[in-house]
């Protein structure tokens, strides 16, 4: 029966996570609603220090409409001209991190000028109902690769907690095409 829905009770049980992630790729988790996040402060010296800021290997060119994109890969010259202009912007911002910092401006207020793709520690605890959703989405082949490497790292995460949640999960409700979590099954 579907009314009401039997994924309802899985919103009593929850799973907690510690994640170090990219900002973009954490905005994109917020927006599965429930839960809580709960941000770890930031060493934004540490940061620059340590160069912890995110610039993929592999770009995709995003078609399409809001709510239907299609990500395909740039060819080798296009990614490459990507990758050097980010890095180019990381560099030059962190720069002018370095330059605020040396005039004694707190690291809060210097970080303004940070690129958006600093990495960020955050607690993470969701509703086993809401990591349905997420994993149902965020596995799938469609979803941004960034976000689905997350999502993927969360199943695995989930099934070595849950193994008998996660195979009612995979065999009643997901609808993801992602063949690691449809052919689960417990050892």
């Amino acid at each position: 029966d579907d009314f009401p829905s039997p994924l309802k009770g899985f919103g009593h049980g929850s799973m907690t996570m510690l994640a170090h992630i990219p900002i973009h790729v954490l905005r994109q988790w917020v927006r599965h609603r429930y839960g809580t996040f709960t941000h770890i402060s930031t060493d934004y010296d540490s940061l620059v220090e340590r160069d912890l800021f995110f610039i993929p290997d592999k770009f995709r060119k995003q078609e399409g409409k809001v709510g239907s994109y299609t990500f395909t890969d740039m060819n080798p010259l296009e990614n490459e001209a990507v990758r050097v202009k980010l890095l180019s912007n990381k560099n030059r911002q962190l720069s002018r991190y370095r330059m605020l910092r040396a005039f004694d401006v707190p690291a809060e207020v210097a970080m303004f000028v940070f690129p958006t793709c600093f990495y960020n520690w955050v607690v993470v605890t969701k509703p086993l109902e809401s990591l349905f959703n997420f994993c149902s989405l965020r596995t799938d082949s469609h979803a941004q690769k960034e976000i689905r490497d997350y999502a993927d790292a969360v199943w695995q995460l989930f099934r070595g907690a849950f193994p008998d949640i996660a195979e009612l999960f995979s065999e009643k409700f997901y609808y993801g095409d992602s063949e690691s979590v449809k052919s689960f099954k417990p050892e």
